[in-house]
C-alpha cells in the first residue's frame, strides 16, 4: 500500500519459503545476492529490463552489498535509486563505503548522486533529475571549507549547511566521496540495546531495538553529495534512531 497498487515487487532471497509470499503483483526469485551471475540471470531472465529501485535488506555483509550495488546500478532506470541498509558500524566505512565510493566515482556522468543516513546509502542513477528531488527545511548557510561546516551545525538546528568550493573539483569522484564517507563514519555509531532484552536474536513478534546516538549521530540527520555541493542536514532534536518489529510471519534462517 505505500508503495501504491500498481507497483509490482521482485523479491530475492535465498530461502526457499519466501517463494509462499509470490502473487500477481510480486515475483520471487530464489538466489545469493553475492553472486554476480545471479544477477545477469536476474535481470536478462526475470526483470528482463531495468527496474526504479532496488532496496537491499539482505546479509549485509560487505562483500554482498558491493556485489549487490555493482551489479545493479547499470540496471537502474533514469532516476532509480540502489539503497542498501543496515550498514552498522564504522567498520563498515573501509570495508563497504570506500570500495562504493571507488566504484561509484568510476560511473563519472552516471551518477546523480549519493545520500547517506545512519546505517543507510542510497545512489541515484542520472538521466531523471526531476525524478524524486529532495528539498530541505529550516535555515541554511554556505560554506566553503570543513572547519566553517563544522561551526555552520550548531547555528542552523532543523536546518542545513551547504558546502561548496569550486576548488575542489567535481564531488562525485572516487576521492570525493571516500574523504566525504571517511569524514563522516560516525553517523554509522554503532551500539543499541533492545527491548525485552534479547529480542533481537529471536522471533519475537515484540521487539524494539535503539540505538544509543553517537556525537555526530546526535547532531546530523543525513548528507547528500551532489556534483558541485555537499548538504549536510541538522537535527532539529537528537534523532531516535529505533527498529520496531512488523509482521506477523517470522521464517527460520
Amino acid at each position: 500500500s505505500v508503495l501504491g497498487q500498481h507497483c509490482y515487487v521482485y523479491g530475492l532471497d535465498i530461502n526457499p519459503a519466501t517463494m509462499a509470499f509470490q502473487d500477481a503483483l510480486t515475483t520471487i526469485t530464489i538466489g545469493d545476492q553475492a553472486d554476480a551471475n545471479m544477477w545477469l540471470s536476474f535481470f536478462t531472465s526475470v526483470a528482463q529490463g531495468p527496474i526504479d529501485i532496488l532496496i537491499d535488506d539482505g546479509g549485509h555483509e560487505a562483500h554482498q552489498m558491493l556485489t549487490t550495488l555493482t551489479s545493479v546500478f547499470d540496471n537502474l532506470t533514469p532516476g532509480g535509486m540502489v539503497v542498501i541498509e543496515d550498514i552498522h558500524g564504522a567498520n563498515y566505512v573501509e570495508s563497504f563505503f570506500v570500495p562504493a565510493a571507488n566504484y561509484l566515482g568510476s560511473k563519472m556522468g552516471q551518477v546523480s548522486s549519493v545520500h547517506v543516513y545512519p546505517f543507510l546509502l542510497l545512489a541515484q542513477r542520472a538521466g531523471n533529475d526531476a525524478r524524486a528531488p529532495l528539498f530541505f527545511a529550516g535555515t541554511s548557510e554556505v560554506v566553503s571549507e570543513f572547519n566553517q561546516l563544522w561551526a555552520a551545525l550548531p547555528k542552523h538546528i532543523g536546518g542545513h549547511v551547504i558546502l561548496e568550493n569550486p576548488g575542489w573539483g567535481p564531488f562525485l569522484t572516487a576521492p570525493g566521496l571516500t574523504n566525504f564517507f571517511r569524514l563522516f563514519g560516525g553517523i554509522h555509531h554503532s551500539v543499541w540495546s533492545d527491548i525485552p532484552a534479547g529480542c533481537e536474536r529471536t522471533p519475537a513478534p515484540i521487539c524494539t531495538v535503539t540505538v544509543q546516538n553517537g556525537p555526530m549521530q546526535t547532531i546530523i540527520t543525513g548528507i547528500h553529495i551532489y556534483a558541485t555541493r555537499l548538504v549536510v542536514e541538522v537535527a532539529s532534536a537528537p534523532p531516535v534512531l529505533q527498529a520496531v518489529r512488523k509482521g506477523s510471519t517470522w521464517l527460520p534462517y
